[in-house]
């Protein structure tokens, strides 16, 4: 943003060197609304600044966090059945780190990382 002001400040004092006032006054009066339009501009692009740090603030602690889940499953499924139900975790992104053989069911524990697109971010830097 700040270059966008020399940039302007430049013109402007390109400007003043000329000879003939009337071009002058008419490019003062574009360059001053052009300074304007630019403010408003950039007030209505930062306005919601603070929305921005938040959801930027929220990305960025998701990178250090997890999400957990339990599932119980009938303990009279077969490896095949209870196999499908995994696989079914798996695709929703979940790891299972734990299962507790229960009486009557399997308890299974799970995490997975948030979804957040700074995880590709390495990606396009390398």
């Amino acid at each position: 943003m700040n270059n966008i002001f020399k940039y302007i400040a430049i013109i402007f004092l390109l400007f003043t060197a000329c000879d003939n006032s009337k071009d002058l006054e008419a490019l003062k009066s574009d360059l001053e609304k052009t300074i304007e339009e630019t403010t408003t501009a950039i007030k209505e692009m930062t306005k919601d600044s603070d929305k921005i740090d938040d959801l930027a603030s929220e990305e960025v602690e998701k990178l250090f966090n997890y999400e957990y889940t339990v599932k119980d499953y009938d303990s009279s499924l077969s490896a095949e059945e209870f196999e499908v139900n995994l696989k079914a975790l798996g695709k929703d992104r979940w790891i299972c780190f734990h299962i507790e053989k229960e009486i009557k069911y399997y308890r299974v524990f799970c995490r997975r990382r948030p979804k957040t697109y700074l995880r590709y971010l390495p990606r396009f830097i390398s």
